[in-house]
């Protein structure tokens, strides 16, 4: 046998015969004691912050050594990347943080293992994180009135409260149709306050209001109001009748006395006027007094009066009455 081979025998077995430095005996080794995760939250939203504690007690002292303890901790899903990260900081107790980055569930586990020894990793229990959608918008619509005739304005207030700054830029949007509006119009984009809307024909006027997060605009909100358009007919003067005493031969300079009588719908805040042509006076239309008589003095050739009313709520609808003549 070569003498440089003797040497390297020799020492092999004097190495063997060493303790292992500042470790104790081999067999009396202790490994890494047990691996705890937590976490702060089980269910957060994208982007929202988890923090993740890994307890690791060190195991007791061997022949004075204490054991220093290497932590790793590993994400998978959610977007994060399945690698294996030091987690920070020293001591039995560190923290680490993750923000998911898609929505879908991430699990997360920690192992450690003493620097210096000979062991495999040991690994602690998994955390399972569901990851929810963004917070979502709360959106009003109220319609004043609930109900209305036809051709006749309807009133809508759109209100919107969003999430905690920052977690949602809000979008708004809204649509309508029927009771004579073609199809379905939309409204893209809209805002908070009010609009406006006549209905044209008898039926349902359906307006929804949507409203968003732009950070996810795949998940939309809405409410939806209906108001009923209805046909009702509007008040009106339905007949008008008018007399006049002396009649129908009077003397000239004889006061005439006209009476109006009248009947109208129970809602109908009423006007009435007379016109008056003829009979030696000055010819026009004046208003019909509260008690509904007035006197009219002829003093040549015969005087022509009739009355017309209408109501306030529909002033397009005029009735007129009878026509009297006063003949000298």
């Amino acid at each position: 046998m070569k003498p440089y081979r003797r040497i390297l025998l020799a020492s092999a077995v004097l190495l063997a015969a060493l303790p292992l430095s500042s470790c104790g005996e081999a067999g009396d080794w202790k490994k890494t004691t047990e691996i705890k995760l937590t976490s702060n939250k089980t269910s957060v939203e994208v982007k929202e912050e988890v923090i993740f504690t890994v307890q690791s007690p060190p195991p007791a002292p061997v022949d004075g050594y204490q054991c220093e303890t290497d932590l790793e901790y590993r994400a998978e899903g959610a977007g994060l990347d399945a690698f294996w990260y030091p987690v920070p900081g020293d001591g039995p107790t560190r923290v680490f943080v993750l923000e998911p980055r898609t929505l879908e569930p991430f699990a997360v586990v920690a192992r450690g293992k003493c620097v210096d020894a000979r062991e495999d990793w040991k690994y602690s229990n998994q955390l399972n994180i569901e990851v929810t959608d963004p917070s979502l918008p709360t959106i009003t619509l109220t319609a004043n009135p609930a109900s209305v005739a036809r051709n006749n304005p309807v009133t809508f207030t759109l209100g919107a409260t969003t999430p905690s700054e920052g977690m949602c830029n809000l979008g708004l949007s809204y649509e309508y149709s029927g009771a004579g509006f073609a199809g379905v119009t939309v409204v893209n984009p809209a805002h908070v306050g009010q609009f406006i809307l006549t209905p044209s024909a008898v039926g349902n006027l359906t307006v929804t209001a949507k409203g968003w997060c732009t950070q996810n605009s795949s998940k939309v909100v809405f409410t939806t109001v209906n108001v009923a358009v209805t046909a009702v007919t509007l008040p009106k003067v339905t007949s008008i009748i008018l007399t006049a005493v002396p009649n129908p031969y009077v003397t000239p300079g004889i006061n005439v006395i006209f009476t109006v009588s009248a009947t109208k719908d129970a809602v109908c805040t009423a006007s009435f006027e007379y016109t008056r042509t003829g009979g030696g006076i000055s010819a026009g239309t004046f208003d019909v007094p509260a008690s509904m008589t007035f006197i009219l003095n002829p003093v040549s050739g015969p005087l022509t009066v009739f009355v017309t009313g209408k109501c306030s709520q529909n002033p397009t609808d005029i009735t007129q009455s009878n026509t009297v003549i006063v003949a000298q």
